[in-house]
């Protein structure tokens, strides 16, 4: 598995699509990692994006290297290791993809280096940072489904069920979204995002 590393993190990440094609930085939540994007990133593989998903500090096989980095999930601070990723893999600019709390990060990301995120895509998350306006009504049957819909290793542990079970969202719930296949509905959010084009903005 790829790697990297930083004086404070052994960066470990999930790199597929074409190697020359536009970067887009996959962001894993919390209780996530990086093969929350395995289903997501198999139906890229022909879009002209090199799609890169590391496991963030504290998750998976990333560990610490220097005993005195910071044991933290400060958005900011995991925004940095990104940007440490970027740097050692050579690349400027790049889209970001954050699900969870990957979409904090992606945040901090878009306001500390403006200049090096083209675009982005909040999933599951309200815009806390920027300022961004929350989403109306109308458009959470599109991120539902979307952001819930992903298959993890780790995503059908108990607190996840029980989060999915207590989540007041009615008949938005994810379970029931997924049940019926609604599917086109995901496809729909991904494109009008325009990483579906495999173009960047």
């Amino acid at each position: 598995m790829p790697h990297l590393d930083t004086p404070d993190l052994h960066i470990t990440f999930d790199e597929t699509g074409a190697q020359h094609g536009h970067p887009v930085l996959l962001l894993h939540g919390w209780p996530d990692d990086a093969t929350t994007w395995n289903a997501v990133s198999s139906r890229l593989q022909d879009r002209n994006l090199r799609l890169i998903a590391p496991y963030l500090r504290g998750f998976g096989p990333t560990v610490f290297r220097n005993e005195k980095a910071l044991r933290t999930a400060n958005g900011a601070v995991l925004a940095m290791d990104a940007i440490s990723l970027m740097d050692g893999l050579g690349i400027d600019r790049f889209s970001v993809v954050g699900h969870d709390w990957g979409s904090n990060i992606a945040e901090a990301l878009a306001m500390g280096w403006p200049s090096r995120v083209d675009r982005m895509a909040l999933l599951a998350s309200l815009p806390r940072m920027g300022g961004l306006k929350t989403p109306p009504f109308r458009q959470a049957p599109l991120l539902v489904p979307l952001v819930h819909g992903y298959q993890t290793r780790r995503g059908s542990n108990r607190e996840r069920s029980a989060w999915f079970c207590s989540h007041p969202v009615g008949e938005l719930e994810p379970r029931r979204l997924v049940r019926r296949g609604d599917i086109q509905r995901c496809r729909e959010v991904f494109r009008q995002s325009g990483l579906g084009s495999g173009r960047p903005a």
